[in-house]
């Protein structure tokens, strides 16, 4: 959330919202919030505009989005679990689709699992390639990488998470602030 630096009343897309409350805790800051997902939420209300939607294909006008936040949903996109099918680029297309809704300079906070690539059944892991892949086309604010230490997580640098086996369980973490050019 500190990531998300963007002025009050400024419209943010949150992507992969269905079970996540993290919409709510974006709206009561203030921003006006749209949460979308590829399935129907169970809960409404709380201050944010929620979407059913498949963002590879966005319903939402160019440039509609000041800011968007993807926490703990790209490395699903694509590899079926969820629905939508198994597509090995699909994670590519999302973020190429991502950067039409934003404004010029918006801003994109994004956390994938990091270290060895690898697909599981139920999401991707990125190593520095193919993280730098996906991103293509966005400009890099900042990146940092946590490794999970017993319960904790643990600040570290690129190379050392890039060690971890995170395709099956998540075990080291990549937050970046990207903005679209």
């Amino acid at each position: 959330i500190r990531a998300l630096d963007l002025p009050r009343g400024s419209r943010v897309l949150d992507i992969g919202s269905r079970w996540s409350p993290l919409p709510l805790y974006i709206a009561a800051l203030g921003y006006r919030t749209v949460a979308t997902d590829l399935a129907p939420f169970p809960l409404q209300g709380g201050g944010a505009d929620f979407v059913c939607a498949d963002l590879t294909r966005p319903p939402f006008k160019s440039e509609s989005f000041d800011g968007a936040v993807m926490v703990s949903t790209l490395e699903h996109v694509g590899v079926g679990f969820y629905g939508g099918g198994t597509d090995p680029e699909a994670d590519v297309a999302l973020m190429q689709a991502l950067r039409l809704v934003l404004k010029p300079e918006g801003l994109l906070v994004l956390t994938v699992p990091f270290g060895r690539a690898g697909v599981g059944p139920l999401q991707r892991s990125y190593d520095g390639q193919r993280l730098r892949r996906v991103t293509d086309g966005w400009l890099w604010d900042e990146a940092r990488f946590h490794v999970r230490r017993g319960i904790a997580w643990e600040e570290t640098s690129e190379a050392i998470a890039m060690r971890e086996e995170s395709a099956l369980q998540t075990h080291a973490v990549a937050l970046l602030a990207l903005r679209r050019p």
